[in-house]
């Protein structure tokens, strides 16, 4: 079968959503899969979607992996109906963010959430970021194949340590700007922060490290657990993108599991059910209590958490779950074509 995976350059490129999509395009193109590659320039990207693409299209045969979303919302919307033109090539969108959940959360944004459920609904098959996700999807009507990918990879080559000393330490990489609960949080841990957009003043005990690319970052994580959290508050994640966590797979996690950190989430997300399975972190469901959830982990059950880190960072490294999903999904839509 013929595999093919639209290259789009995103243009901010110190993310990690940047970092998660070329990933996707190094794992893909190693098992198989030829890159369309698209220019970076906004002209070149028009170009592409309006005259070089529907010229390529009748061409190819097989399947054809979209990372969702790419580009806007209309250029999105004709690429996808330039494939849909062509009844010999599948259509396979890999999710990485739906904005109905995230920003459209409460439903307002009607025009948006229309265009996106119309472009899910022309797929022969979707990689789902998790099972809730996965559930949502067939609560809006799509009935398409869907695989579940549970957790971003992670292209890492720093190398893992196999020993770390517990002193309860925490680090936090993202976008610090949004991480609003950071100005309320009061521990007695040290809590070291990795990313753009810092506050001028943090509580005690909260360290601003830097900014760092998504290849330099996992070289500067040196604590004992990465922390996932989101919102205003310190009791629970709140808001448009604490909210999202009920059903987002955070590429930060992979970031920390891929470096052999185990994580503190909250219990309510949706990531949640991979850390208990897997045994790689801890789940809370207030920042309020970390402290103490922190003075119960022994020496020995700390080492037991990297241990499972490391074994399931090797997974990530080698692309384990997407590789995984991509091959049930082909399996299932293969078998839907005899």
């Amino acid at each position: 079968m013929n595999k093919y995976l639209i290259s789009w350059q995103d243009s901010d490129k110190n993310t990690g959503g940047v970092k998660a999509k070329a990933d996707v395009e190094k794992i893909m193109r190693h098992h198989g899969y030829e890159l369309i590659k698209v220019s970076a320039s906004k002209i070149g990207k028009l170009w592409f979607t309006y005259c070089s693409f529907p010229m390529m299209i009748s061409k190819l045969t097989g399947v054809i992996l979209v990372q969702f979303p790419t580009g806007t919302p209309t250029i999105q919307k004709k690429i996808v109906e330039t494939i849909k033109k062509n009844r010999k090539l599948k259509l396979v969108f890999l999710i990485h963010d739906i904005e109905t959940l995230r920003l459209n959360s409460d439903g307002s944004n009607t025009k948006d959430i229309g265009i996106e459920k119309e472009l899910l609904l022309q797929a022969n098959g979707i990689i789902s970021l998790n099972s809730r996700m996965t559930d949502w999807f067939r609560s809006i009507g799509i009935k398409c194949p869907i695989t579940n990918l549970n957790v971003w990879d992670y292209l890492n080559d720093v190398p893992l340590e196999t020993d770390k000393k517990y002193e309860g330490s925490i680090c936090f990489a993202g976008n610090l700007g949004k991480s609003t609960f950071l100005e309320k949080l009061k521990l007695k841990r040290r809590l070291h922060l990795l990313g753009p957009n810092p506050k001028e003043k943090y509580p005690e005990n909260i360290i601003y490290e830097g900014q760092y690319t998504p290849n330099e970052i996992a070289s500067r994580l040196k604590q004992n657990f990465g922390l996932v959290w989101d919102g205003t508050s310190t009791t629970t994640c709140d808001g448009v993108y604490g909210s999202y966590l009920r059903y987002n797979t955070p590429h930060k996690i992979s970031l920390y599991l891929s470096s052999g950190i185990p994580v503190i989430v909250w219990k309510e997300a949706a990531i949640a059910e991979f850390i208990a399975n897997n045994n790689v972190g801890i789940t809370i469901s207030s920042l309020d209590e970390l402290d103490k959830v922190l003075d119960t982990v022994t020496v020995t059950d700390y080492k037991v958490l990297r241990e499972n880190c490391i074994k399931v960072a090797k997974k990530l490294r080698r692309g384990n779950y997407l590789l995984s999903a991509e091959e049930e999904l082909l399996k299932i839509i293969g078998e839907k074509s005899k």
